[in-house]
């Protein structure tokens, strides 16, 4: 996938880079849907260093993403996995792009019960 993000024809990796310090950094690959011909941008990284999580790097990477979106005409699919701050990252992400479906886990070892 790195590979893949540094040949600028398949994709691309953004940082936020304070002084040499690399702080946090977002990787798109340009791929197709299963079902489809269609190219999109892809999130394949979106990650923001633990002790820099309180400093809102998050949303220069989204703006970053959108940025991309515009220049290549290329719609962007992105969001995470896990519950871990679930309602902040959702937050963060929907003053940036529009909800696009959703997903769903059971675990029947975490002990939350199903519908």
């Amino acid at each position: 996938m790195v590979a893949g993000c540094l040949d600028a024809t398949k994709g691309m990796i953004g940082v936020v880079d304070v002084g040499g310090d690399l702080r946090a950094m977002a990787g798109l690959i340009i791929s197709s849907p299963w079902f489809s011909e269609d190219r999109e941008l892809y999130d394949w990284l979106v990650f923001v260093r633990q002790d820099c999580r309180h400093m809102s790097y998050l949303s220069p990477l989204l703006r970053w993403m959108r940025r991309i979106a515009i220049k290549t005409q290329l719609p962007i699919v992105s969001g995470w996995i896990g519950d871990e701050r679930a309602a902040a990252k959702a937050a963060a992400y929907r003053r940036h792009f529009a909800p696009y479906g959703e997903f769903y886990r059971y675990d029947p070892n975490s002990g939350m019960r199903s519908a």
